[in-house]
Order: C-alpha cells, then structure tokens, then sequence
C-alpha cells in the first residue's frame, strides 16, 4: 500500500465510530465506543494533505492500535465497525 486518499479516511473513520473533528490545524479522529463514551483512541491528519503516504498509514494504524494491513481496511470498509471494537474493547 503506497498511499490512501485523506477525503476517504476521514469519510470511512466517522463511519466505524471516530468523531471527526476538522475545526482545527489538522482533522481529529477520537473513537468513540458504541455507546457513544470518549476512549484514549485517537489520531490526526493535516488538512492540507490529499494523499497519506505509507509511513504515516503506519504511525496512523498505531495510533488506533491496529496493525497497519488492518488499519488499511479499516479506511476502506473491508473491516468492520463491530470487528474493530471487538479487537480495541480490552484496550478501552
């Protein structure tokens, strides 16, 4: 994987669960628990970016502790929103 489209990591994270919040000097992402609660989980991309290259992907995936192939589909809707709350719940 070289890169992922910043418009579909933000569209694809707000759909498993992540308040996005673009108000700021880059777009935040804190996961939200099904019940709606704040975790520690968050990351964040710089507004000016149209493209997040493979390093980034990777501190990303960490982040919002996954390995990077499943934070790769996470963002493009090949792993679930139910899948990744039952890896992060232990973690919450």
């Amino acid at each position: 994987m070289s890169s992922l489209k910043t418009i579909d990591i933000k569209k694809n994270l707000g759909k498993k669960g992540f308040e996005v919040n673009d108000k700021r000097d880059h777009i935040w992402f804190n996961y939200l628990t099904p019940e709606g609660k704040k975790t520690i989980i968050r990351t964040k991309i710089s507004h000016g970016k149209d493209d997040i290259g493979d390093s980034l992907i990777g501190q990303m995936a960490k982040q919002v502790h996954l390995q990077k192939r499943d934070f790769v589909r996470l963002v493009t809707c090949t792993l679930s929103k139910d899948d990744y709350y039952k890896g992060v719940k232990n973690q919450l």
